[in-house]
């Protein structure tokens, strides 16, 4: 199957999704602080916002949580799965969605253990650019959105706030 292709770029607290050769904005998202809690807002093409996200880390169980609400009022929670925190779930409609952080800075996104999306963060420091290929447009609010929850309180351009990338997950399948 056909690969889509998007550019993400990064700049400061905003990250906007467009694809490859094109000025329309897909997503974007900024995040912020308030009352000593970072913050998110993901908005889509009309400037609408489509999810708003609370990053909280749970100290009693050692990972980082994401409570995101969508424009119906819904409630979603992104949470970590292991206690390096590379690797998060969400459940939505049934489905389980998994964003993964992997070794030279790559991430996928699976959807019920499928991979539907990986990211390539390599160059973001020299182009503030990051390329996405997704297998289909149905899931691209979600996989924006996951990345995007990660990105939140990062103003920097490096994507994984380990010592060392070898700590990361190992990339079975990788796309680039």
């Amino acid at each position: 199957m056909k690969k889509i292709a998007f550019n993400i770029f990064h700049n400061n607290n905003e990250l906007a999704l467009q694809k490859p050769n094109s000025d329309f904005l897909e997503l974007s998202s900024y995040w912020y602080m308030e009352f000593g809690k970072f913050a998110s807002e993901i908005k889509n093409s009309d400037g609408n916002s489509i999810f708003s996200v609370t990053k909280k880390f749970q100290f009693w169980k050692w990972k980082m949580c994401y409570f995101i609400s969508n424009s119906k009022g819904e409630k979603l929670l992104l949470q970590s799965k292991n206690k390096k925190n590379t690797v998060f779930e969400m459940e939505l409609d049934g489905n389980f969605y998994t964003i993964k952080e992997h070794y030279q800075y790559k991430k996928s996104v699976f959807k019920n253990g499928e991979k539907i999306a990986a990211f390539d963060e390599k160059d973001t420091e020299n182009t503030h650019k990051i390329l996405l290929l997704v297998q289909d447009l149905i899931d691209l609010q979600f996989i924006f959105l996951m990345h995007s929850c990660l990105f939140i309180g990062k103003n920097d351009f490096k994507t994984s706030s380990l010592s060392t990338q070898k700590e990361l997950e190992k990339n079975l399948d990788p796309w680039f």
